[in-house]
């Protein structure tokens, strides 16, 4: 996605621009760059005038704002997909039925230590890791995979009302921004 918006940003300028400019006559709005006053320093007599490039109002437009946009959506864009990533390792594992069920015991194991690491504060502890192995690896054997979303195991685990740190870890994870997990 991102190298999409890497291609836009070099190559897609002039196509951006041409829509742009049958925007402006749907809209009765004539396409024209506003021209600004340039400012002409005074030469002295030993400088070369042929080295001083002055920037066309188009090549300006696509300086200042087009790519100043681009840059920005491609810095935000891998900034949220880096936040998306450390709550997929996070949770990763507690996203559906299938994806518990499929974990071998060991790395079962190694999510539910990195978990409750992840959730510790000083000595604080709101879920045990090996509590919740315990449990995940029970639930994974008594529940069906109609029940494949997250939200669904959260409801099935309410409602049998039982494996209090599998609960606990289901609430934190969809109720969790996304945005926070960095913080």
């Amino acid at each position: 996605m991102l190298s999409f918006f890497e291609k836009y940003r070099e190559n897609e300028f002039e196509n951006a621009l041409t829509s742009s400019k049958e925007i402006a006559f749907e809209m009765n709005i004539e396409p024209k760059f506003r021209e600004k006053h340039i400012r002409r320093k005074k030469k002295q007599f030993d400088e070369n005038v042929d080295n001083e490039i002055v920037k066309s109002f188009q090549e300006s437009f696509r300086i200042d704002y087009f790519l100043y946009i681009v840059d920005k959506a491609i810095t935000t864009l891998q900034s949220r997909f880096e936040q998306f990533k450390i709550y997929e390792d996070m949770f990763g594992f507690l996203f559906s039925v299938k994806k518990l069920k499929s974990l071998d015991y060991t790395f079962l194991k190694e999510k539910c230590l990195n978990f409750e690491k992840s959730l510790k504060h000083d000595n604080l502890l709101d879920i045990g890791g090996f509590d919740l192995f315990s449990e995940l690896d029970i639930l994974r054997e008594i529940i069906g995979v109609e029940n494949d979303k997250s939200i669904d195991i959260l409801n099935y685990i309410k409602r049998i009302d039982s494996f209090p740190n599998a609960y606990i870890a289901y609430k934190i994870m969809l109720t969790i921004p996304v945005s926070l997990v960095l913080a």
